[in-house]
């Protein structure tokens, strides 16, 4: 009956029925005791229907008992940044970015809880290491224009979006953001 109903809520997990995984899943929990595997597909769940609170009860149980899953850090962490807890969205995405140091995915996230912390130099920092492990990232680019365009540097931000438009020639926020930055330049240079 137990592993019936363990394989039940990974089949619905497996079709995207988040809806039924958190019956079903809650209901095991009640009946048969603790279980990280149902713990952690509760927590994707939660966090997929938008409940990011409840996710985050269910990543920490398991960040308690498999303190080397790299892979919850990064579940907590991005629950943390959707609901604004940015402190502690940096301390479980820097576990995952310790764990795994090259996982874009991880340090992509890490690098934008530091930029919502306003850590402009760490946030640099993080997609700078993004280009270093693959160069063609589009939206490292367009991050590092953003906050070299909030730190005053427009000509270096024009310089980054030009490189984003270079590997996406569609990528409209990168339009939108260089042309925030011409109009700046182009204000300092009718200043002069």
């Amino acid at each position: 009956l137990m592993f019936s109903t363990l394989k039940e809520v990974t089949d619905y997990f497996k079709v995207g029925d988040f809806v039924k995984v958190l019956e079903i899943g809650n209901n095991f929990l009640e009946r048969f005791g603790e279980d990280l595997n149902v713990q952690y597909l509760l927590g994707v769940a939660y966090s997929r229907i938008g409940s990011d609170i409840q996710a985050i009860k269910h990543f920490k149980k398991i960040a308690e008992e498999k303190p080397l899953d790299s892979n919850n850090f990064y579940n907590l962490g991005n629950s943390y940044l959707n609901i604004c807890h940015y402190k502690q969205a940096v301390i479980s995405l820097k576990r995952a970015t310790e764990l795994e140091p090259d996982n874009i995915p991880y340090t992509y996230s890490l690098a934008l809880a530091l930029k919502r912390l306003e850590d402009y130099q760490g946030s640099l920092e993080a997609f700078e290491k993004i280009l270093r492990i693959e160069k063609h990232f589009v939206k490292a680019y367009f991050e590092i224009g953003k906050i070299l365009s909030l730190l005053g540097n427009p000509y270096v931000a024009i310089e980054k979006f030009n490189q984003a438009l270079m590997l996406d020639s569609k990528h409209a926020f990168s339009y939108y953001e260089k042309a925030k930055c011409q109009r700046i330049v182009g204000g300092n240079l009718a200043e002069r």
